[in-house]
């Protein structure tokens, strides 16, 4: 059988696969972190810990995404207290729960996984070390909380830097719409304005983009996806800053032998079965590693290049199911 570890909403790519495991026979179970962090039950004996949350059969576990988003906050937000206070609960929850989830995660360790919860915490930082190890090109890059520091940083990458998340960017909701936090470009007005000192923040000299690319990874194949967000000014800086209205090319993409190479290096080291990674292809011609997102959706590169993703996860999540 075959577990599906996942969250609540906002799970696409992960409902096309199951659909695709229904299709080909395959048997599993999905289970939500949500719905396992609202009814855990641990149970000590002289026998050891009882954790009865997935089926003993499970031979291959896919890990997608955990608790959802307002699990927590929904819980803080019904308490009558100050603001800091609050803080300070939904801090403590998280940590709670984190250390259930690890439990658990570490209670199913020994079997196959395509992806996991280690996989994930996999900070960018150590992305673009590993990178460089690989022997791929990074932009260069800057994490400071100094103005001075940052200064010098502008100064030598011609006035071109852009700043961005170190973690994953989060999203903000109000009754209508919702906002996340992007790439952004930092000018001199910009630069001027801000503090001496401020709070950590990662910088990186802004690449002079042909396009852009998006590659998923899938049992040692890579399937790219070149997005030609450069003809649109809206999406130049980050192509998520998505122009519904006409949105960007995309088109099938055979990435260099050298660069399949050195991001199978990469994945390797990162000890990561499966991603999806943005790449730059510069004017000059050179091939530029951004970061790699282990449970990123695939739909946008599956569906415009006709690769079929959803399938082929469904077929592998099978094979080693049987094979196990």
């Amino acid at each position: 059988m075959i577990a599906i570890l996942s969250k609540r909403d906002l799970e696409i790519s992960t409902e096309h696969v199951m659909d695709w495991l229904q299709a080909l026979g395959g048997s599993f179970v999905r289970l939500n972190g949500m719905d396992m962090l609202k009814s855990v039950n641990y149970n000590f004996n002289e026998d050891g810990i009882a954790k009865t949350f997935i089926p003993e059969d499970v031979n291959i576990c896919w890990f997608r995404r955990w608790a959802d988003d307002d699990f927590i906050p929904g819980i803080v937000m019904n308490s009558d207290s100050s603001n800091l206070n609050l803080l300070t609960l939904q801090s403590h929850l998280k940590s709670e729960t984190s250390i259930i989830s690890k439990s658990f995660f570490s209670s199913i360790k020994g079997k196959k996984w395509l992806s996991s919860f280690s996989e994930v915490s996999t900070t960018k930082i150590e992305m673009l070390e590993a990178a460089l190890k690989s022997g791929l090109s990074i932009p260069r890059s800057l994490i400071t909380t100094s103005k001075n520091e940052l200064r010098v940083f502008f100064d030598t990458s011609e006035g071109k830097v852009i700043s961005k998340c170190i973690s994953d960017g989060p999203f903000f909701y109000s009754q209508d719409e919702f906002l996340s936090l992007k790439t952004v470009q930092i000018d001199e007005e910009t630069l001027e304005n801000i503090p001496e000192t401020f709070f950590v923040s990662l910088f990186q000299q802004m690449v002079e983009k042909e396009y852009e690319l998006r590659v998923f990874y899938l049992d040692h194949t890579f399937y790219a996806m070149a997005i030609f967000s450069q003809l649109d000014g809206q999406t130049t800086v980050d192509f998520r800053n998505y122009n519904l209205r006409k949105p960007n090319r995309t088109v099938p993409y055979t990435l260099p032998l050298e660069i399949v190479s050195k991001l199978k290096i990469l994945m390797e080291d990162l000890n990561m079965s499966t991603g999806s990674i943005d790449l730059i292809r510069a004017t000059s011609g050179e091939y530029i590693f951004l970061e790699v997102n282990p449970v990123g959706q695939f739909g946008m590169t599956s569906l415009p290049c006709n690769y079929y993703l959803e399938k082929k996860v469904a077929q592998y999540l099978i094979a080693n199911d049987k094979r196990n």
